[in-house]
């Protein structure tokens, strides 16, 4: 039996080119969802660019720090589901993890909470890298 849950399911992806926004990328659109995806920074070398998945996607150009294009993609594009993928600060970075964790729950409370005439099913975010690190034991 085919499992359908992601057929036309409306997804939001940020971080769709990094590694793991990449492959989740080619996963879902395989399964049947129309993704729109937040893309900061064009990076030629991305499994997103490489694979042409950059062709069958809607992208919104932009940053996480413009909550206005968030909240304009999520009902432009009458949003379901959102996989918050972007890490605000690069590995190495001198900002804190206290603020990093402030602006990503800024960024979650947003999706949750704004008034929109849909509702959005699922939210999931990697929280940081160094999150990922010590619960998955990444190396």
């Amino acid at each position: 039996m085919a499992n359908n849950f992601w057929r036309g399911r409306a997804v939001f992806i940020t971080g769709a080119t990094g590694l793991v926004g990449g492959w989740l990328t080619k996963h879902l659109l395989e399964h049947g969802a129309p993704i729109t995806a937040l893309v900061r920074d064009w990076v030629p070398a991305s499994e997103f660019v490489h694979q042409g998945l950059a062709d069958r996607v809607n992208i919104v150009r932009g940053g996480l720090a413009n909550p206005h294009l968030l909240e304009r993609a999520l009902g432009e594009y009458e949003i379901e589901v959102v996989f918050h993928l972007a890490i605000l600060a690069k590995m190495g970075s001198k900002l804190k993890p206290e603020i990093q964790n402030q602006a990503s729950n800024e960024i979650r409370h947003q999706y949750l909470s704004a008034e929109r005439p849909h509702r959005i099913e699922l939210a999931s975010y990697l929280h940081s890298w160094r999150r990922l690190r010590e619960n998955h034991r990444v190396v």
